[in-house]
C-alpha cells in the first residue's frame, strides 16, 4: 500500500488546493541541505554561524579555520559543541562591502526593477516591455531569491519570471500571476532547487507546476488543472 503526503496552501482570497504525492517507501525524505556556512562582518569582527544536521551525532563538535596570506589557521582555542556560531574577533577587514538595493514594482501588468548602489545610483534597470514583453503579469505578491543557475550570486523570482542578479531576465514560463509560490530542493532525487506554483490565470495546463528553478521547464507531468480555486494533483515517482 503506498503512503501519500499531502499539504494544504492558501491563496489571497482564492481558495485552497491540496498536493498529494505517492511516495515509493514510508521513509521520511528531509530537504538536502549543507552547513550553510554564512559571514558577517560587523565592528566587533566577523560573525559565523552554520547549521546543525539531524544526521549530526549528539556529542559532534567544531573547528573553525581561516586562510590567508600566512596559511590556515584554526581560530577557536576549543572545539565548539554547544552553538553553532562563533565571533571571529581577529578577522581584518581587507575589503569593501558593497551593498546593493533592488526595487520592484508591478505585478499584473508592467514590471519594473531597478538596483541601486549604497549611495543611491542605479546600477541596472529592467522593464517588462519591448523585448522583455512577455514578463508582464508575471509578478507574484512578493519577491524570492535564490542561487538558481549556481553562480554564488542570487537570483530574483519575481513569480513566474526569474532575472539575475545583474538584471539580465533568464526565463519566464508566460502562465502569469502565481498565488502560490515555493522555492527550495522541493524533489531531492532530481539536482538543483524546483519552484512550486500555483496561478491564478486559467490554463488548459499546470494552473499548478513544478519547474526547474535554473531552466523554468516543467519537472515532472502533472495532471490537467485549469485554475488555483480548489485542485488536487496526484503523481507518482
Amino acid at each position: 500500500m503506498k503512503r501519500f503526503d499531502s499539504f494544504s496552501a492558501f491563496g489571497a482570497g482564492r481558495g485552497d488546493f491540496t498536493l498529494i504525492k505517492a511516495l515509493k517507501s514510508p521513509d521520511r525524505r528531509g530537504e538536502t541541505l549543507d552547513r550553510g556556512l554564512i559571514a558577517l562582518r560587523s565592528a566587533e569582527g566577523t560573525y559565523l554561524s552554520w547549521r546543525l544536521l539531524s544526521s549530526d551525532p549528539r556529542d559532534i563538535s567544531f573547528n573553525i579555520y581561516r586562510e590567508d596570506e600566512n596559511g590556515v589557521h584554526r581560530i577557536n582555542e576549543v572545539p565548539i559543541s554547544s552553538t553553532t556560531d562563533l565571533l571571529d574577533r581577529s578577522a581584518q577587514d581587507k575589503g569593501e562591502c558593497r551593498y546593493i538595493l533592488k526595487v520592484e514594482r508591478g505585478t499584473y501588468g508592467l514590471i519594473k526593477i531597478a538596483a541601486y548602489d549604497g549611495d543611491l545610483n542605479m546600477v541596472w534597470y529592467f522593464e517588462a516591455s519591448g523585448e522583455h514583453s512577455g514578463y508582464r503579469g508575471q509578478g507574484a505578491h512578493g519577491l524570492a531569491v535564490a542561487d538558481t543557475d549556481e553562480d554564488g550570486m542570487d537570483e530574483l523570482i519575481i513569480g513566474s519570471a526569474v532575472i539575475d542578479h545583474d538584471g539580465r531576465p533568464i526565463w519566464c514560463t508566460g502562465l502569469g500571476h502565481p498565488d502560490v509560490m515555493y522555492v527550495a530542493d522541493i524533489d531531492p532525487e532530481r539536482p538543483g532547487l524546483e519552484i512550486f506554483y500555483g496561478i491564478e490565470p486559467r490554463h488548459e495546463r499546470n494552473a499548478v507546476c513544478l519547474v526547474d528553478a535554473r531552466t523554468g521547464r516543467s519537472s515532472g507531468d502533472m495532471t490537467a488543472l485549469r485554475s488555483m480555486s480548489t485542485a488536487r494533483v496526484w503523481w507518482e515517482i
